[in-house]
């Protein structure tokens, strides 16, 4: 019958993989007929290679190309954005920034940054492109003009 029905016995009952211990089993037929169903699974599993397997489901190709064509909107996600403006915004975050450096954050960027990816979403792929490109020649071109590490070393030298 099944796992059950031996249990209710006298006799220990032990994992399939094992060997039977029960009298039953102590005969060459039952012992043959026990083992042979329960190893041949195992041994056809076991001589199967995994790489053919995997190459029948998987092409041969780079990982770039595993890339759906709309991961430029990767870093435009609207979830994203309004989860860190609502860290920035929050009270602990705004508590701590004040005891650090005397003032509360500054979250204009973020709010920015939220408004870009809800006016995307609504754009075509193309113009969205274009916008993206617009943008970051802009974050690039204001980040350059704040001061940075060299001219702390110019001043030094």
């Amino acid at each position: 019958m099944g796992w059950f029905s031996k249990s209710s016995s006298t006799t220990p009952v032990e994992h399939p993989k094992q060997e039977d211990t029960t009298p039953a089993a102590a005969t060459p037929a039952a012992a043959t007929t026990s083992t042979t169903t329960a190893e041949e699974p195992v041994a056809e599993v076991k001589a199967a290679p995994a790489a053919p397997v995997v190459a029948a489901y998987l092409p041969a190709m780079e990982f770039d190309e595993y890339k759906q064509p709309d991961d430029i909107y990767a870093r435009f996600q609207v979830s994203d954005a309004m989860n860190e403006l609502a860290a920035c915004s929050s009270l602990g975050s705004n508590i701590r920034n004040y005891y650090r450096y005397g003032t509360f954050k500054d979250c204009a960027a973020r709010y920015d940054h939220l408004k870009f990816c809800l006016s995307i979403k609504t754009k075509s792929s193309q113009v969205a492109q274009v916008m993206i490109q617009k943008r970051d020649a802009d974050l690039r071109a204001h980040k350059k003009s704040q001061p940075n590490s060299e001219d702390v070393w110019s001043l030094r030298s």
